[in-house]
């Protein structure tokens, strides 16, 4: 998926407009939200995998399952992270995780919406054709 490299331009950017500006980037707190994130957004890719020639309402509740798996990894092992005083991340980690976090997001949506648009559409149940009658 292109969701690595996403990552990686994003830190690139990030990290550099903050050295622009003359700020701290806190690379070890970016490094742990990247690694969050990038865990998340594979583990919401995983349902799009699964469904991978399947129907659009399939693809489509892959998708929501996706987006739901994203969210709550990304909650739980990010705020898990922050909980964990012995890490001593900053408030920092914070600001990179949320970020990094919409940023996955709108990649996992845009992937998510492709693969709806290019499955195939339910086909239709078409109704026998009645024989004529006869006198």
């Amino acid at each position: 998926m292109i969701i690595p490299v996403v990552l990686v331009l994003a830190v690139a950017v990030g990290c550099g407009v903050c050295v622009a500006m003359g700020w701290n980037p806190h690379l070890r707190e970016m490094s742990f939200a990247a690694g969050v994130c990038l865990v998340a957004s594979l583990l919401a890719s995983v349902p799009m995998l699964l469904t991978r020639g399947a129907s659009q309402p399939a693809v489509a509740q892959a998708g929501l399952l996706g987006t739901v798996l994203h969210l709550l990894t990304c909650t739980t092992v990010g705020g898990g992270m922050l909980v964990v005083h012995t890490l001593g991340l900053q408030t920092a980690y914070i600001y990179w995780l949320l970020g990094l976090y919409w940023l996955t997001l709108i990649v996992v949506a845009a992937a998510y919406v492709h693969a709806v648009k290019t499955a195939p559409a339910v086909p239709t149940t078409a109704t026998p054709a009645r024989a004529p009658k006869q006198p």
